[in-house]
């Protein structure tokens, strides 16, 4: 699975990834299959990466919450909102 920093490096080289779409199929199904701890532990490696290249930012993570809290429960956004306070910068 590429780092948040990978995909950035890709946009911004304009490189389309061969075989995108598998790629990313595959890659939910890794994410699937690992619990919550690792999750947890994998996205605090990303933000601190994206924190480190200060790519991560509040008004990011922000829109992002504002934008999936419709499709979450409530017990879902307030783990979001706990997972968020975690990561912001």
């Amino acid at each position: 699975m590429k780092s948040f920093r990978e995909q950035r490096e890709d946009k911004r080289n304009n490189a389309a990834p061969q075989g995108a779409p598998a790629d990313a199929a595959k890659s939910v199904e890794d994410l699937a299959k690992m619990n919550e701890g690792d999750l947890t532990s994998l996205l605090m490696q990303e933000a601190a990466r994206a924190k480190a290249d200060g790519t991560l930012n509040a008004d990011t993570l922000r829109a992002f919450y504002d934008q999936m809290a419709p499709m979450l429960t409530p017990e879902q956004r307030d783990k979001m909102k706990a997972l968020l306070s975690m990561i912001a910068p």
